[in-house]
C-alpha cells in the first residue's frame, strides 16, 4: 500500500545513564560522574599528571601516581581523592573506599571527598545513600555543580525525574547555558520522558558548543532515532563509534546502526555481547529488544524487554516505554498489559494512559480509547494539552461537535495559547462552519504573527472549506514573506494540481526539489502525481531519486516497492525494499500491507496473514488492506471472510483496484 503519512516507531531508553560508575573510558555516564576537582596552579605537578592521566582513560597509571603521592604526603585530601577517583574507574570499590575515608578523616567537611562518597553510592547501588552524600556536599557548598548533577543521577536512579529535571534546569540557567554537563543531563531526561523535540534542541546547542562531546552525540544520534531522522542518525551514530570503537557506548551505537541497515544478525551478537559484559545496563537490553522485534521474534524481544525493565531505576516509566515501542510494532496486546501495571505508579500514570489510549485505537476499539483520553483529561483538568488530545481524538473520529467542545476548554485554559484557536478552527471546519473557522484562523494568525507558516495554515483552513481561490491567495501572500518557504511553495503546488493544473505542478514542485536538494517530499509529491497520471516509469525513477537523498526514508522505500511489486522481474527488489520499509515503520499499517501483500505474491501466505490482519486493524476504512486481505482470504479458501473484505472494499468509491476486485468477488458468486 502506497505511503502518504509518515510515523515514528521507536522509542530507545535512557534510565540507567550507565552500566556502573567504572570504566571511565567506556562508561555512557561519563559526562555525569565525573571527577570532582580540576588542575590549578596551588596543584602539585605529580597529581596534575594524575588527573590528566586519569581523564584520558588511562586510569591503572593515575592510580600508580596517586599511590605514589599518598605515601610521601599522607596528609593530602586531593592526593587521597585522586586515589579514589581511579581506584573507582578501575573496578576496585573498596580500595577507592579505602581512599576517601583518608581523605575524610583529614577533613571532615571536603565537599569534593563527599562527592566521591556519593559516585561510590551510586557504584553500589544505593542510591538513596548517594542522594544523602550530594545533598551534603551542596549543603557544604552550593555552588557545586557536580554534586547537584550527581544528586540529579542518585534522583534519576530512584525514579524521580521530575525532580532531577527541576534540578538540572536550575543549574543549566545558573550557569546562562555554559554548563553543559548539566544541560547532558537535562537533555537525557526530555529523552528519557519521550520529549524527543526539546532534546534534540538541547543536544543540537551542546554540539554546537562542543562537538566532540561523544556522549552527546550518541544520545543526539538515539534522539534523530525517534524522531525518524534516520540519516541523521546513521551519520551522528557513526561518528560516535569512530571516536573509541571499543567503548560500551559506541559499540550501542554500531548496534543501532546495524539495525538500521538491516544487519540484524549482526546488531542482534553485538548487544548479546554487551549484555553479557554489562547485564545491568537496562538501556542495552532495551536495543537486544528493539533488534528481536526487528527480526520478528517477539518472545526473544520481550524476554529482553523484561530485563531492561529489571534493572531499570525507575520500572513503571521503564514499562511505558517498552509499552509504547510494542505497540509501534503493532503488539497492543502485550502493550495494553505493561501500560496497566505502569498505571499504579503515580509517575508513570499520564503516559501509561496515553499508551493505553493509542493501543485502543490502534485496535479499532474507539469506546474504550475515548475512555483513556477522558481520563487523562479528568486527572488533570487544569492541564490544556490533555483536552487538546481528546478534542483531537474526537476530531479523527469524525466528532468535531465533541472535538470543538474540548478545544474550547483548552483555550480557557490557556488563553494566550495560540494552540488552541488553531484546533477551533478546525473543528468549525470539520462542521462547515466557514465564518467561525476563519474568524478564529485569522486569531491565530493574529496571536503568533503573520508570515508564512501562519498563511500557510489560513491557507489550509480555506482548502478545508472548499474555498480554493482564498487558499492559493493566502499561500502566495506567504511566499511574499519568504520567498523560499518550502512549505508554503509545496502547498501551493499541491492545490494547483488538486484544481486540475497537474503540469503547473510538477513544474512547481520540480524546482523545489532542485532548490531544496536535501528534501525529499517534493520528489513524493512528484511521483505520486506521475502515479495518479498512470506514468508508473516516471514515478519508479522519482522515487529513487528520493532514495539517493535519503536510503532510509521509508515511504518512498515503500511506495516504491509496492509499483515494483507488480512486476514478476522485479518481486525481489521489491521484497527487499518493503522490508526495509517495515523494519523502519514497523507499526505503521502502509508499511505492514505493503509488505504482507508482497508476502502473498510470493506465496508465503502464513506470513501475509498476520501483516494484513494487523493493518486491516489500525486503517480498517482502507479499501486496499482490504481487497489484499479479501484475495488473501480467498487463496486460503475463506470465501465467506473474502467476500466480505472485497465488498468492503467495493464500497469506497475511489477505489483504484475496484475491476480486480469485482473479478475475484465474482469467482465466489
Amino acid at each position: 500500500m502506497l505511503l502518504r503519512n509518515r510515523c515514528t516507531a521507536l522509542a530507545l531508553g535512557l534510565l540507567c545513564l550507565s552500566p556502573s560508575a567504572r570504566a571511565a573510558t567506556t562508561d555512557p555516564a561519563d559526562a555525569v560522574i565525573e571527577l570532582p576537582f580540576d588542575t590549578g596552579t596551588l596543584t602539585p605537578e605529580p597529581l596534575a599528571a594524575a588527573i590528566s592521566r586519569l581523564r584520558a582513560g588511562q586510569a591503572a597509571e593515575a592510580l600508580d601516581a596517586a599511590l605514589a603521592f599518598v605515601r610521601e604526603h599522607p596528609d593530602s585530601p586531593l592526593g587521597h581523592e585522586i586515589l579514589a577517583a581511579a581506584a573507582l574507574a578501575l573496578g576496585r570499590p573498596q580500595d577507592a573506599a579505602a581512599a576517601v575515608g583518608a581523605a575524610l578523616r583529614l577533613d571532615p567537611d571536603r565537599a569534593t571527598t563527599v562527592v566521591l562518597q556519593g559516585h561510590l553510592a551510586l557504584d553500589a547501588r544505593q542510591p538513596k545513600q548517594a542522594e544523602a552524600h550530594f545533598r551534603r556536599a551542596l549543603a557544604l557548598n552550593p555552588n557545586l555543580l557536580i554534586a547537584s548533577r550527581g544528586l540529579a543521577v542518585a534522583l534519576m536512579r530512584t525514579g524521580r525525574l521530575r525532580e532531577a529535571e527541576t534540578l538540572m534546569e536550575d543549574a543549566v540557567s545558573r550557569s546562562g547555558g555554559r554548563d553543559l554537563k548539566s544541560a547532558y543531563v537535562l537533555a537525557g531526561i526530555y529523552h528519557e520522558t519521550a520529549r524527543h523535540k526539546p532534546a534534540e534542541a538541547l543536544l543540537a546547542r551542546i554540539l554546537a558548543a562542543q562537538p566532540d562531546f561523544q556522549q552527546a552525540v550518541l544520545l543526539q544520534g538515539l534522539t534523530k532515532l525517534d524522531l525518524g531522522q534516520f540519516d541523521d542518525a546513521h551519520a551522528l551514530l557513526a561518528k560516535a563509534a569512530e571516536h573509541d570503537p571499543s567503548s560500551l557506548w559506541a559499540r550501542l551505537g554500531l548496534s543501532a546502526i546495524q539495525r538500521l541497515d538491516g544487519r540484524l544478525e549482526e546488531s542482534g551478537a553485538a548487544l548479546l555481547r554487551i549484555t553479557a559484559e554489562q547485564p545491568d545496563w537496562s538501556l542495552a537490553h532495551f536495543q537486544l529488544g528493539l533488534t528481536r522485534l526487528t527480526q520478528e521474534q517477539p518472545e526473544a524481544a520481550q524476554a529482553a524487554f523484561a530485563q531492561a525493565i529489571r534493572t531499570s531505576a525507575a520500572p513503571a516509566l521503564a514499562r511505558v516505554q517498552v509499552a509504547d515501542t510494542l505497540l509501534a510494532h503493532g503488539y497492543a496486546e502485550p502493550a495494553l498489559a505493561l501500560a496497566q501495571e505502569a498505571l499504579k505508579s503515580a509517575e508513570a500514570k499520564t503516559a501509561a494512559r496515553a499508551v493505553r489510549a493509542n493501543a485502543y485505537v490502534a485496535q479499532g476499539r474507539a469506546d474504550l480509547a475515548e475512555r483513556e483520553f477522558a481520563a487523562l483529561a479528568d486527572d488533570d483538568p487544569m492541564n490544556r494539552g490533555a483536552a487538546l488530545t481528546l478534542g483531537r481524538f474526537y476530531l479523527d473520529q469524525g466528532r468535531p461537535a465533541e472535538a470543538l467542545e474540548q478545544f474550547e476548554v483548552a483555550s480557557v485554559l490557556a488563553p494566550a495559547d495560540p494552540e488552541p484557536l488553531a484546533a477551533q478552527a478546525k473543528a468549525h471546519a470539520a462542521l462547515k462552519h466557514a465564518d467561525q473557522s476563519l474568524t478564529l484562523a485569522q486569531a491565530h494568525v493574529a496571536a503568533k504573527g503573520r508570515g508564512a507558516d501562519t498563511l500557510v495554515f489560513l491557507g489550509e483552513m480555506h482548502e478545508a472549506l472548499g474555498q480554493m481561490p482564498e487558499a492559493e491567495a493566502a499561500y502566495t501572500e506567504a511566499l511574499t514573506y519568504n520567498p523560499k518557504h518550502p512549505g508554503a511553495a509545496r502547498a501551493l503546488a499541491l492545490l494547483r494540481a488538486r484544481t486540475g493544473r497537474g503540469p503547473q505542478a510538477l513544474k512547481e514542485l520540480s524546482a523545489l526539489a532542485a532548490t531544496y536538494r536535501g528534501a525529499v517530499l517534493p520528489l513524493l509529491d512528484i511521483a505520486l502525481l506521475h502515479e495518479r497520471a498512470g506514468r508508473i516509469p516516471e514515478a519508479i525513477q522519482t522515487y529513487r531519486e528520493a532514495l539517493e537523498r535519503n536510503p532510509y526514508h521509508a515511504p518512498a522505500l515503500n511506495n516504491l516497492a509496492f509499483l515494483l511489486s507488480r512486476d514478476a522481474g522485479r518481486l525481489d527488489e521489491a521484497f527487499s525494499l518493503a522490508q526495509q520499509a517495515y523494519r523502519l515503520l514497523p507499526g505503521n499499517p502502509q508499511t505492514a500491507d505493503t509488505l504482507g501483500w508482497i508476502y502473498y505474491v510470493r506465496g508465503e501466505q502464513d506470513k501475509a496473514y498476520g501483516l494484513l490482519q494487523r493493518a486491516a486493524r489500525q486503517l480498517p476504512g482502507d479499501p486496499q488492506i482490504r481487497y489484499h486481505l479479501g484475495i488473501l482470504h480467498l487463496a486460503r479458501g475463506e470465501t465467506s471472510k473474502a467476500r466480505t473484505e472485497l465488498e468492503r472494499a467495493l464500497a469506497s468509491p475511489d477505489f483504484s483496484d475496484a475491476e480486480q476486485a469485482r473479478a475475484a468477488l465474482a469467482t465466489i458468486n
